[in-house]
């Protein structure tokens, strides 16, 4: 189940500012950043934006940015922030490590909190620990499943997301057989890193482009769907009331079918 990756509205006439900024001639041959074309070399990074010389556009950029956070509360602003910023800052992607385990059951404890502390009773959270959460971890990394698709994001060396993708997993909604092999896990975002682009760099790391998926996600969780949507997945109907006791959380069924051939469109009429 994922937490939520769509950019948050927010003021046009701010963002078309900023866009501007950001698409300014640099009158120097320096590069903020520059991104490495994704290389699989074992554990090593997917994807990253090194920092070089910070051209001074961007420090306009982010005032502009900061000021609308300040003055548009639960507006534009903050996601004009974090659009700036995810341009200037150093992201990493990588397979994690077991010594990553603590890291990760800390984040994806702080989204649970910060996505769905509104659906959940406070016995929930009695069951549901940052403590659990870590064993599991710690759990998850030291088995060999080949077959795992497993990404985590760090900004400036901090764990801020992680995907995972693998064979569809019947025993967390028992009485649904998978509609497809592949299954998109896990995809968590910490809230300060949400409208970054992250969430889709974790994706593209886990599921590629055409992969035929399947993936469960909260009912309640608006931004997810779409982020969901606009990756090629639609609700296929199914519901399970029952996937996270002692919440009100109704986990939903996302699919993404198998993209027709050519000779299937050739013969497909409109």
């Amino acid at each position: 189940m994922d937490e939520s990756l769509a950019p948050a509205s927010g003021s046009r006439r701010l963002s078309s500012v900023i866009t501007k900024i950001l698409r300014a001639p640099i009158l120097t041959s320096s590069r903020r950043f520059h991104e490495i074309p994704r290389a699989r070399t074992g554990a090593d990074v997917q994807w990253r934006a090194e920092p070089k010389q910070h051209p001074p556009k961007f420090g306009l950029a982010m005032r502009i940015a900061e000021s609308a956070c300040e003055h548009t509360p639960n507006s534009g602003g903050r996601a004009l922030q974090c659009r700036v910023r995810s341009s200037i800052m150093a992201v990493i992607l990588r397979t994690p490590r077991i010594e990553d385990a603590a890291e990760l059951g800390r984040v994806h404890q702080q989204c649970w909190v910060e996505t769905y502390a509104d659906f959940v009773t406070p016995e929930f959270w009695e069951h549901s620990t940052e403590a659990r959460r870590i064993g599991m971890w710690e759990r998850m990394l030291r088995r060999s499943e080949p077959s795992r698709r497993l990404m985590i994001a760090e900004v400036d060396g901090d764990v801020v997301g992680f995907a995972q993708a693998g064979p569809a997993n019947v025993r967390e909604h028992p009485g649904f057989d998978p509609v497809h092999d592949l299954e998109v896990r896990m995809l968590y975002l910490v809230r300060s890193a949400h409208g970054s682009g992250i969430g889709q760099k974790l994706l593209d790391a886990v599921l590629g482009a055409d992969d035929p998926a399947q993936l469960w996600v909260a009912e309640q969780n608006a931004r997810a769907r779409a982020f969901y949507r606009r990756n090629g997945f639609e609700a296929d109907g199914v519901h399970d009331l029952r996937a996270h006791r002692g919440s009100k959380i109704t986990a939903i069924r996302m699919v993404r079918p198998r993209p027709r051939h050519r000779e299937d469109r050739l013969h497909t009429t409109d």
